[in-house]
């Protein structure tokens, strides 16, 4: 178990291709999409979990603490910004709500990388696509963080640059999960559909 991170979900909003569901409150496997995304999360982190959403009454029963924005922005890089501003930690690890085959091992094999003077470290895979996600980040970005956002400036995976940026490549991503499927999202009932065959076929 990690003890100087915490984990960070983003419980994010209502989902338009999900007909305004909450995508993270959705049936999933067993239980619910949430529930698939904490098993690994508690595995790694315990509980030093936070998660961030608007609607902090629609996770009580998670056993976890709710946070919400900071800043009164939408999007993921906001969300970013109040886990690790209300983390205890300096660093947390973040993970969307939507990823429910994250596996533990990738999430370890990321932060073993994640040292000074990183601000903010993504899996890299395919060409130059970046997870960020599914990424760590440090506490002292927060004001890198929180201009680039107040300005409406580009995507969270281009907001730090040079130094504060750290990589982790694919060969080293598959050590730790060979098919990348940590990086699966659930966009739609479909997606849901299929990942639950996949789940009762391969658990």
């Amino acid at each position: 178990m990690i003890n100087d991170c915490t984990g960070v979900i983003l419980a994010g909003g209502r989902s338009t291709r999900y007909g305004g569901r909450n995508k993270a409150l959705v049936p999933f496997g067993e239980g619910r999409l949430m529930d698939a995304v904490l098993r690994p999360m508690t595995e790694v982190f315990g509980e030093k979990i936070l998660i961030v959403s608007q609607e902090a009454g629609l996770y009580g029963d998670f056993g976890f603490p709710v946070v919400a924005d900071v800043l009164p922005l939408p999007g993921a890089a906001t969300g970013i910004h109040a886990g690790l501003f209300h983390a205890k930690t300096d660093i947390i690890f973040v993970v969307a709500c939507d990823m429910p085959f994250i596996r533990p091992e990738l999430i370890r094999l990321v932060l073993s990388h994640m040292h000074p003077p990183l601000l903010a470290l993504f899996p890299c895979h395919g060409k130059n696509h970046l997870e960020p996600l599914c990424a760590a980040y440090h506490r002292d970005g927060l004001p890198v963080l929180e201009s680039h956002i107040l300005e409406g400036k580009g995507k969270v995976q281009w907001i730090f640059t040079g130094e504060q940026k750290g990589l982790v490549p694919e060969i080293l991503l598959r050590e730790a999960d060979e098919g990348l499927e940590s990086f699966i999202n659930i966009n739609s009932p479909e997606d849901a559909r299929k990942a639950g065959e996949a789940l009762m076929m391969f658990p």
